[in-house]
């Protein structure tokens, strides 16, 4: 799983400074954290920093198997894997 930034991010910039693994980042669309680059904080708290630090809320958790497309491709993410879950 990882953390997902809401539309109602209001782009303070406190995600970024406290990621431990860097997969926040201010881009011109605004906030995103890299879906595969985070990892919840495991290894580093008990709990994301991220959502603890927001002051919007905007931060969720949210499943790996709910992201959306990469680049168009529909279902790139499962495809790659699907050999290695056999």
């Amino acid at each position: 799983m990882a953390c997902r930034i809401e539309p109602h991010c209001n782009a303070c910039g406190l995600c970024i400074a406290i990621c431990p693994v860097w997969a926040i980042a201010e881009l011109p669309a605004g906030v995103r954290i890299e879906p595969l680059l985070c990892t919840e904080c495991l290894g580093y708290a008990e709990a994301p920093v991220c959502i603890e630090v927001c002051p919007c809320h905007a931060i969720s958790v949210m499943d790996m198997l709910t992201l959306p497309p990469v680049g168009g491709q529909t279902g790139a993410i499962q495809g790659a894997t699907k050999g290695l879950m056999q």
